[in-house]
């Protein structure tokens, strides 16, 4: 034993020399005298790790967790030699181990935190980022907590670790950029363009940035501005679906369709399937007159890669609508999005009946119940929420954007019938 703890001591010393090749083949020789012993087997992933073997590094550390399964130091080692090679849910049992077998450790939690929320897992990452706020770098610390804070909707902390982070480290752009963003979504545009403008200042090229700049000038109607940016991020990384399709809506709200469609088809040649460029190219066939090829795209809005894709009633018995024949049937049409879209598209409901339905239901938003009983050729209005306990008896049931699709989705088919609503004559007298 003091033989091996000799070696041991002129190993670390030759590794603090600079000497790792040495190191080594003196661990190396003790491990034929002493094969699997966890000291040395330690040491010679340590030197292994400095030569840059990174597999030998694992295989000796390895070892050694067998002979010593509850050190924190080797659970630390395998797990950052895990993490660079890309490997994070393997390295993320490590740790965990870790940080339980050094509970006071703030580097350790602070790294088993980092791992954890780098996974997603954010309800246990919380309290071990919570717990390395004190370790010796702590920003990234403060960074990882802010941008969990933020997921969770806590702003204002988010807010406080985000600043606590620029503090830290004053050339990062990443924080400031990530503030911008936190400030732009609670419509603070002023202190949100000031980061914008910091986080750009230290990393000009960086196109994300630039990019979800764009967004903010976007908004605020600063429409040449926000192209430059939109251009200057994808000059940068033309790379980025995203990026495009947002160039093409904000080329699209200014009549340049062309020029959007471009933008359009340029991000679904990088992503065919990428939901947010489809559906934007499917509103702008729409605008452009283009129904029949719109409206198939505007299937879209279910997707849910989106942010906010369209929900379905999938409680509704039956099935869904495709264009078949209605002759006989009961349908229920699903009224979709806010006020304005279901006052718009109610009348379909009159065209399902023209197409042969035997009864038709609207569901709607409760508040627009009594309008809708006026539709002509509908039997029975109920608000969505009672939809669940109405007893229904339905053949099938269709979205109300649909049904433009499959019978009656072009200018010679749109139903045109001219009021198509009226107030209630008994609310109308009380005025």
């Amino acid at each position: 034993m003091a033989l091996l703890t000799t070696v041991a001591e002129q190993a670390r010393a030759l590794l603090a020399d600079q000497r790792p090749l040495d190191a080594y083949r003196l661990v190396l020789a003790a491990l034929d005298h002493a094969p699997g012993d966890p000291l040395l087997a330690r040491l010679a992933g340590a030197c292994s790790q400095t030569l840059g073997d990174a597999v030998q590094a694992e295989r000796w550390w390895r070892l050694a967790l067998q002979g010593q399964p509850d050190n924190a130091d080797l659970h630390f080692n395998l797990a950052q030699l895990l993490e660079s090679g890309g490997r994070n849910a393997e390295a993320s049992a490590h740790w965990r181990r870790a940080a339980e077998l050094a509970p006071d450790d703030v580097e350790v939690q602070a790294r088993h935190g980092l791992a954890l929320a780098a996974l997603g897992q954010d309800d246990a990452a919380l309290p071990a980022l919570r717990a390395g706020l004190q370790a010796s770098e702590p920003a990234p610390v403060h960074l990882a907590l802010a941008d969990l804070l933020a997921r969770r909707g806590e702003v204002q902390a988010a807010e406080q670790h985000f600043r606590q982070a620029i503090a830290l480290v004053p050339d990062d752009a990443v924080a400031p950029a990530n503030l911008a963003l936190l400030l732009e979504g609670q419509w603070r545009d002023d202190e949100a363009e000031q980061w914008y403008r910091v986080a750009l200042a230290r990393a000009p090229e960086a196109a994300p940035i630039h990019a979800n700049f764009a967004g903010l000038l976007a908004r605020q109607g600063r429409l040449a501005e926000a192209e430059a940016a939109y251009r200057r991020a994808l000059a940068l990384d033309p790379r980025v679906p995203l990026t495009h399709s947002n160039l093409g809506v904000l080329l699209a709200g200014q009549g340049r369709d062309a020029e959007a469609e471009d933008a359009f088809i340029a991000a679904l040649a990088l992503a065919p399937g990428h939901p947010r460029a489809r559906l934007n190219r499917a509103f702008l066939l729409l605008a452009r007159g283009q129904w029949q090829a719109g409206w198939v795209e505007h299937e879209t809005r279910f997707d849910p890669g989106l942010q906010h894709p369209t929900p379905r009633p999938g409680h509704l018995p039956g099935r869904r609508w495709q264009g078949e024949s209605l002759a006989g049937q009961s349908i229920l049409l699903w009224l979709e999005q806010g006020y304005g879209d279901q006052i718009q598209f109610c009348r379909y409901a009159t065209r399902l009946k023209e197409l042969g339905a035997a009864r038709v239901t609207v569901a709607c938003q409760p508040p627009l119940v009594a309008l809708l009983r006026s539709l002509r050729g509908v039997d029975r209005v109920l608000p969505h929420d009672e939809t669940r306990d109405a007893g229904l008896r339905i053949d099938c049931w269709a979205m109300s954007m649909d049904v433009p699709r499959h019978a009656g989705g072009t200018p010679d088919t749109l139903p045109a019938h001219l009021p198509y609503l009226a107030a209630d004559a008994a609310r109308r007298a009380q005025l």
